[in-house]
């Protein structure tokens, strides 16, 4: 008889802790990303491939999409323009680059989790440009 009672109290738990788990779940999913720290604390950049930038800060990263880029004279300079844009010039190898980004991140991540998408989980804009 106790092993039956013991038996219901585990499948009342079990049941209870899943309706908990369905209720929490959708906050979790939809909770609002990360807001990019000031571009002074900025640790370092780097350019993907894929045209995106990655802009690195204390266990977070955000990918901005590349404008324009050129290779230039002079490396290590970071300005934000009237316009909206962020310039980064950089050195890579024996070239100095000019990286013109748009300012608003497209993607971020935490420490070296996945890559997030802002717009899902905000339903901004994708992109003002």
């Amino acid at each position: 008889m106790l092993k039956g009672l013991e038996n219901k109290m585990t499948k009342h738990f079990l049941q209870i802790a899943l309706m908990i788990g369905i209720f929490f779940a959708p906050v979790c999913v939809f909770a609002e990303p990360p807001t990019e720290p000031n571009i002074d604390l900025m640790i370092s950049w780097e350019p993907l491939s894929d045209r995106t930038m990655v802009l690195n800060y204390e266990g977070l990263s955000f990918r901005h999409n590349i404008i324009d880029h050129k290779a230039i004279n002079h490396c290590k300079e970071i300005s934000v323009n009237k316009d909206g844009t962020t310039t980064l010039l950089t050195h890579i190898g024996n070239n100095a680059y000019e990286y013109i980004l748009i300012t608003a991140p497209e993607f971020y991540r935490i420490g070296t989790d996945d890559w997030e998408w802002i717009g899902i989980r905000t339903n901004e804009k994708y992109a003002g440009w």
